[in-house]
């Protein structure tokens, strides 16, 4: 993920010297002595500075300390401009409640008005650029709180969206749109009321997290504005915060610290080097827990009670020690809570060399039996990893074992088959420099989200292929799908925990309860020793069946491992109210250990009888998706209904709950908005909780879910504003409530949606759909199928583009609901289209594509219907039909003809009769571009070639000359008409463009300045001069004077996507560039303002854009022309 600079750049609070301080301004307008406001029309706002001192207030209680405005002084602009480069101020807050006004002329700057109502000597954007503009300097890390209107144009400013997040030190948090108006102080009340919910506690953040993430602030503040207007019944508002890529990471961002920060658990404080194994997905909090053996009686794994095991241990280090022992494959097994975990932790705690010395209170007991550092040892904890994130994890340990910096990890960059064989690729490589092998440790294989798949395309491969130079111990529970890697080896050994010899079996519980009790509690006192002693050995010998009644046959999914059992039961005597010291006693209490699941918990639960939540809480845990549940998910779906009245569980209340009664059974991270999750501490208990539930507990929860979303006005679910758990694991949920037709129906969630997760259940999912739910599945995996990761209007696009190809109009209306863009239409072609030309013919608008295999299609522009069938040329002497590369078009009154070229001649095309009109050979030169002319004397064709571009005479069929002299290929042809000439401009793939004069031959202008290769030309008139577009392979878009030959503008977002194809449109009167790119975006620049108007994604590469007579955008890209309309007043920016 990419991270903010906000923590190098926060002084004190983000590592280094400084001040938070807060400039609260309530702009008030002042009345004149009659009492009117110095403008009319305008409010004059009495409470902006009531609503300015509140959120000062709010932000003392989070380490700020207020500017004091000095009585009397009016150049509040100058305050700012002093603030906003003050040397000793680290973070920064300006926060203004008053009137916003926009620039005329479209600058895209906002002012405040001061209390004259007359602009402040510097716009919005002028303080960010004073933050932005000198990186060199101090400057304080700065967030803009507008509570005025039009605010939302200092946060969508085309030149700060493109900066790169991680160097940005200035923010916006605008209280509305960029051409919308605020309302009622809704901004300031809302955000006084999130900062009290945290400062009091009804909101928080896990404990572990420094400070509040800035989105999950966002979302809050959003949600509460909505609330305002709904309670209010005003118009309707939303914030509008600074615009970043959606996988952006603002978690450093250090505006808002955590009023809990630092109350956490010691194992959560982590050294840099442990926490970067986290980072790799390593988890070393889960090893050193397992191996602790604390988690069933609630006490630091640093204590360590690993007990046992010891021939396996000892074995299993061995072989870790002696880098050619076999076997290759040793997978350990057994029922859930045998202790598997607890051994593999063992070995990654003393074996890994980051963790050595920090867990040696876990293994110095029982140091001869472990391994020594292993330095070639990656280690996996598998639990809700998916075949990309454990192939990610392994490949970003293998490079930090060779020194080499991880790659970020980008969920979806790839295919899975892909990322395994990139894996593959690079182990042949750190193979190649050593001869050592590596040794691949994987835990909880069984509990990853596919774990055939990841056996399929990366544990047997690795098993049958690499044998040797890798070895691989597993540990899982009992699955025939391991049958399938112990079947890549002949040389493979399987460790049975659950085939322990009863009588050692008793010993090492023996040794393990007594450690328990022995530590702490009321079995420490000198009387009660020996009671501890004979209460261990009674638990030890019931749950080993020595002697006694043979325990009741149960089915397996009820059987919970001996040293679990052992330690919940633990647990539980250490709670009681009475202990005695009498042996009989601590035996009779010994033997009433459970041997089964539900007998153990049931026994357990009684002790919380005055706690009616408890059980729910955990059943809804039980469902918990991923690393977990987030408090305030769980919340939601809580219903403490003693008065039949329905209430939902105050937050406070759960979190007693979780902080105390329901922590024995839980098991905590953290999400990547900052709160905490939970999830139940064993995947055996959750096991048999869902098992155990009903029906109606799945649906009720499901509801529980969907209700706690929060509702628009027409009460359709507001998906952006919930949880991520939400968007990411509803669909789950669903599918176990039986609802997940309810799901797919709802096409503004599937927007919202993790692809990854959803498209992971959609493939086992086998239950029948209703007939909507299975074309929006069938429409949202044609749309996402490996996806990287993109904005959520982008998905919104993509999946609208995928509906229409397949004629889904419900889910298509639902979508272009809250687009700006509208699909008009969307046809699949005969080939994938190569180039794309628009013309009008017979007064209606059409289209042309041209295809990989030499056809030809023309469309009527306003049906979307092809005009006859695809037409490909034939003909004796050519080269073999093949990809067209070039088009143009002759519309003249007498001519009207289509001509394309490649590597296979020239074709020459008749629209009106929908047929091959000609063919010439081009004698085997390739046709990379190509431009129509239409001259006095007949009809000449441009074809670009390298090296420059040949001059044909259509009517002879014969090149009649050539202008040369880029000595690269000409990719692109565009001509002009200047003071009665004609030139040409062409553009090479080297960068150079050349203005040509068509008469004399001869070099009219070199245009200086294009950087990397030309793909795109297109000509345009502004201010009666003529002007030429360029763009190419950097992504970035050029506009050139041709009368005076210099560049005029640059435009780029600054993210190097390539440019394929170039068009120019004059929606609503404005001039613009229309390009396509190679991330199958599309871009609209302003040529006036040199700005970006706005985007449109399609799912693969676009290969043509055009643009109709009716302001219809065409494009092409993989097997799909499409007709795209843009609403004219959203190119304003709204």
């Amino acid at each position: 993920m990419e991270k903010s600079a906000g923590v190098e750049a926060a002084g004190r609070h983000g590592g280094g010297s400084g001040r938070r301080v807060v400039l609260a301004l309530g702009l008030s307008l002042a009345r004149d002595e009659d009492g009117l406001a110095p403008r009319l029309g305008l409010d004059p706002l009495a409470n902006a500075p009531v609503h300015a001192r509140a959120v000062a207030q709010a932000l003392s209680g989070f380490e700020y300390e207020e500017f004091a405005v000095p009585p009397g002084h009016a150049d509040y602009g100058q305050l700012i401009d002093g603030l906003v480069t003050s040397p000793d101020v680290a973070v920064l807050i300006v926060h203004v409640v008053g009137h916003g006004e926009l620039a005329d002329g479209g600058s895209e700057k906002l002012y405040i008005l001061g209390q004259d109502a007359m602009r402040l000597r510097q716009s919005v954007a002028g303080w960010i650029e004073s933050i932005e503009d000198h990186p060199d300097r101090h400057r304080p890390l700065t967030l803009f709180i507008l509570d005025v209107c039009y605010a939302g144009e200092a946060a969508v400013t085309a030149w700060h969206a493109r900066m790169d997040v991680a160097q940005r030190r200035a923010w916006v948090l605008a209280a509305t749109g960029p051409r919308d108006q605020a309302f009622g102080y809704r901004l300031s009340r809302a955000l006084v009321h999130v900062l009290d919910l945290y400062r009091r506690g009804e909101l928080r953040i896990d404990p572990s997290v420094r400070y509040i993430p800035a989105n999950t602030v966002w979302r809050e503040v959003e949600t509460a504005v909505r609330e305002l207007v709904a309670r209010e019944e005003g118009l309707p508002q939303s914030i509008v915060t600074s615009l970043v890529p959606s996988h952006a990471d603002l978690s450093a961002l250090p505006f808002f610290p955590n009023p809990g920060f630092g109350e956490t658990a010691p194992e959560e404080q982590l050294p840099p080097a442990i926490a970067l194994l986290a980072d790799l997905g390593v988890d070393p909090v889960h090893f050193m827990r397992r191996a602790g053996g604390a988690e069933p009686v609630q006490r630091d794994w640093r204590e360590g009670y690993f007990s046992g095991r010891r021939d396996d241990l000892s074995r299993l280090s061995n072989w870790l020690d002696s880098e050619r022992a076999d076997p290759v494959v040793r997978v350990v097994t057994g029922k859930p809570g045998v202790g598997k975990s607890a051994l593999l932790g063992m070995l990654v705690c003393a074996g890994l060399p980051d963790l050595r010395e920090f867990t040696k209170p876990l293994w110095h007991g029982v140091a001869d039996t472990v391994p020594g550092t292993n330095d070639r040892l990656v280690v996996v904890h598998a639990r809700h990893m998916s075949l990309n994130d454990m192939v990610w994890s392994l490949s970003a340990q293998l490079r930090r074992l060779e020194s080499a910096a991880p790659e970020p990890l980008l969920a979806g960059t790839s295919s899975s088959e892909q990322s395994a064989a990139s894996f593959f690729i690079l182990l042949q490589e750190i193979q190649q420099r050593s001869d050592r092998p590596i040794t691949i440790l994987i835990d909880s294989l069984d509990e990853s989200d596919d774990p055939e798949k990841i056996i399929e395309a990366l544990l047997y491969p690795l098993a049958r292929r690499h044998a040797g130079p890798v070895r691989l111990l597993i540990a899982t529970r009992k699955d025939i799908r391991v049958n399938l890697l112990l079947a890549a080896q002949n040389a493979y050994e399987i460790l049975d925990l659950d085939t322990t010899r009863p009588s050692e079996l008793c010993e090492d519980l023996f040794v393990y309860v007594k450690r328990l009790l022995a530590a702490a509690g009321p079995y420490t006192a000198g009387p009660m020793r020996r009671a501890g002693i004979n209460l261990a050995k009674a638990i030890a010998e019931r749950l080993a069946d020595i002697g006694g009644e043979p325990a009741d046959p149960v089915p397996d999914y009820l059987r919970l491992g001996e040293f679990l059992t052992a330690g919940v039961y633990v647990n539980h005597a250490l709670s009681s109210t009475v202990h005695s010291a009498l042996a009989e006693d601590a035996i009779r209490l010994g033997c009433a250990v459970p041997q089964n699941l539900p007998d153990l918990l049931e026994m357990d639960l009684q002790r919380h009888g005055d706690q009616p939540l408890l059980q729910a809480i955990l059943t809804a845990l039980a469902f918990a998706q991923g690393q977990g549940m987030p408090e305030t998910v769980l919340a939601g779906v809580m219903a403490f209904d003693p008065t039949g009245q329905g209430r939902k569980v105050p937050l406070k209340a759960l979190y007693r709950l979780l902080d105390n009664e329901a922590r024995l059974y839980l098991s905590r991270s953290v999400e990547e908005d900052g709160t905490t999750l939970y999830r139940l501490f064993h995947r055996g208990v959750a096991d048999w909780w869902r098992q155990s539930a009903s029906s109606d507990d799945r649906t009720r929860l499901y509801q529980g879910l969907i209700e706690s979303v929060q509702r628009d006005e027409h009460a359709r679910p507001l998906w952006h504003l919930a949880a991520p758990y939400l968007q990411r694991h509803l669909p789950q949920h669903a599918a176990d409530a039986d609802c997940l037709d309810q799901v797919l129906e709802d096409g503004d969630y599937l927007v919202i949606a993790d692809p990854s997760v959803l498209l992971a259940l959609l493939a086992h999912f086998d239950e029948p759909l209703s007939e909507q739910a299975e074309a929006n599945a069938a429409d949202y995996e044609h749309a996402f199928t490996e996806r990287e990761p993109i904005s959520l209007e982008s998905r919104r696009q993509i999946l609208a583009m995928s509906a229409v190809l397949s004629e889904n109009r419900p889910l298509q209306m639902t979508l272009e609901r809250s687009m700006r863009w509208a699909v008009r239409w969307a046809v699949a072609t005969a080939s994938p289209p190569t180039v794309l030309g628009a013309f009008t013919m017979q007064n209606r608008p059409c289209a042309v594509t041209g295809g990989y295999f030499g056809s030809v299609e023309f469309w009527d522009v306003c049906s979307g219907k092809i005009l006859g069938e695809p037409v490909v040329g034939r003909g004796r002497g050519l080269l073999t039909v093949s990809e067209i590369q070039a088009i143009a078009i002759f519309d003249g009154p007498e001519y009207f003809r289509v001509v394309t070229g490649g590597d296979g001649g020239i074709r020459i095309w008749n629209p009106l009769a929908d047929e091959l009109d000609r063919e010439i050979s081009n004698r085997g030169a390739v046709a990379t571009s190509m431009a129509a002319v239409q001259i006095a004397d007949g009809h000449r064709l441009l074809v670009g070639g390298y090296g420059g571009f040949g001059i044909w005479d259509l009517v002879a069929g014969e090149q009649i000359g050539e202008l040369v002299g880029h000595g690269a290929w000409v990719d692109a042809l565009a001509t002009v008409q200047m003071k009665d000439f004609l030139y040409v401009i062409a553009g090479a793939d080297n960068g150079r463009i050349q203005v040509w004069d068509f008469n004399s031959g001869t070099v009219f202008h070199d245009l200086i300045g294009h950087a990397g290769s030309v793909t795109a030309l297109a000509v345009i008139h502004l201010d009666g001069h003529p002007h030429v577009v360029s763009a190419g392979k950097r992504g970035v878009v050029y506009l050139w004077d041709l009368v005076a030959g210099v560049r005029r503008l640059e435009m780029t977002d600054c993210q190097g996507d390539a440019v394929t194809s170039l068009a120019i449109s004059d929606l609503d009167g404005r001039a613009l560039a229309v390009t396509g790119h190679q991330s199958g975006r599309i871009t609209l620049w302003d040529l006036t303002t040199g700005t970006c108007v706005s985007t449109f994604s399609l799912p693969a590469a676009v290969t043509g854009v055009a643009t109709s007579s009716d302001d219809v955008i065409l494009v092409t890209s993989a097997d799909v022309i499409a007709a795209l309309v843009l609403d004219v007043p959203s190119i304003g920016g709204t």
